[in-house]
């Protein structure tokens, strides 16, 4: 583990190589959750990186992980912005990390979306989990049952193997959420700003927000992937890390294809959402008719590539038709022959 000194912070870092590394291929940046840390991710961004191909750069936000603690000052309402605007601009400038993947999970996914909708720095795309747009009434009682867990548990000791100060990471992340100054938090100027492609996903379980989240970055922002899932809580990546991880390799090999492509397509429009029915991770498009057999199989595929295959089975369908044309005319020929 290494740090660097940003902002007057020393953050805790990590560079995790691909197994199986896609030359050229930009980092994805992990950005943590209100509570997480670098160690909190486990071998996720580990196994994003061999999937995908691309190195995963992991860091702990200032007060977080091993990184330079919390001095005991409280959070502000606009402690992500600091952290989207001011904070992770300069971590990406020090690391010389150029049009990277910002994959984020609630806070982070938050942080990401504050930074691709305000910041000039060009980013690949960005792959939101279990995002934050606005203050839900179901985010303050999943914070409330926190604070009610903490209490008759050993859960502050449990968070205490990530951070060099669990309870002043616990303190500060329920004092902001729950305090009146924040009930009217909204991030959502940023999202019709959103010059890259972004994907949204989220469990239909989470405890800490609904569908509307991720319903309306796709409505604002201009070129979404919805991923709902289900058996799934606030941690996708926990709970149906399978699922997210082939979700995430599709997206990021369909940008990287785009971006090496002689004829570049420009992005496309916003599909319907995956969504999930019980057991499974998938489901059929939402708002509509069930996907036909295998169709779980071309999820992922780009709209031009749907086309060329509806193009191809058009063209066979043409050949075949010609065809049969072709016999019976030759067929008509030779009776007409054999009656003269």
């Amino acid at each position: 583990m290494k740090t660097i000194r940003i902002l007057d912070t020393d953050l805790e870092f990590v560079r995790l190589v691909s197994a199986h590394p896609r030359p050229g291929a930009p980092a994805i940046v992990f950005l943590h959750e209100g509570l997480g840390s670098i160690s909190m991710w486990r071998d996720f961004p580990q196994k994003v990186a061999d999937a995908t191909g691309c190195e995963a750069v992991v860091y702990s936000r200032y007060g977080y992980g091993r990184s330079t603690p919390r001095r005991g000052e409280p959070n502000t309402p606009r402690y992500m912005h600091v952290q989207a605007l001011e904070v992770l601009p300069a971590l990406l400038d020090a690391l010389e990390l150029e049009r990277p993947f910002l994959l984020g999970h609630s806070d982070g996914g938050s942080i990401a979306l504050i930074n691709a909708g305000g910041s000039l720095r060009p980013l690949s795309g960005i792959i939101v989990m279990a995002p934050h747009v606005l203050v839900e009434d179901v985010t303050l009682k999943g914070i409330r049952d926190a604070l009610e867990l903490a209490a008759r548990s050993d859960l502050l000791q449990r968070l205490g193997r990530h951070h060099a100060d669990a309870g002043a990471v616990f303190k500060a992340w329920h004092q902001i959420w729950l305090s009146l100054a924040f009930r009217s938090w909204n991030i959502e100027e940023y999202l019709p700003s959103i010059p890259c492609p972004v994907m949204a996903l989220q469990g239909e379980d989470d405890e800490y927000g609904s569908f509307d989240q991720i319903d309306r970055i796709a409505r604002q922002a201009k070129d979404v992937d919805r991923v709902k899932l289900a058996d799934c809580r606030h941690s996708p990546h926990k709970d149906q890390t399978a699922a997210v991880i082939d979700a995430v390799t599709g997206f990021v090999t369909r940008i990287l294809r785009l971006a090496t492509s002689p004829t570049a397509r420009p992005p496309r429009p916003p599909r319907r959402p995956l969504e999930a029915t019980r057991g499974s991770a998938w489901i059929t498009p939402a708002g509509g008719d069930a996907e036909p057999r295998g169709a779980q199989k071309m999820r992922h595929q780009s709209p031009s590539d749907s086309v060329t295959s509806a193009m191809s089975s058009a063209a066979l369908m043409a050949s075949r038709a010609s065809t049969r044309r072709s016999r019976i005319a030759k067929k008509a020929s030779t009776t007409r022959g054999s009656n003269c």
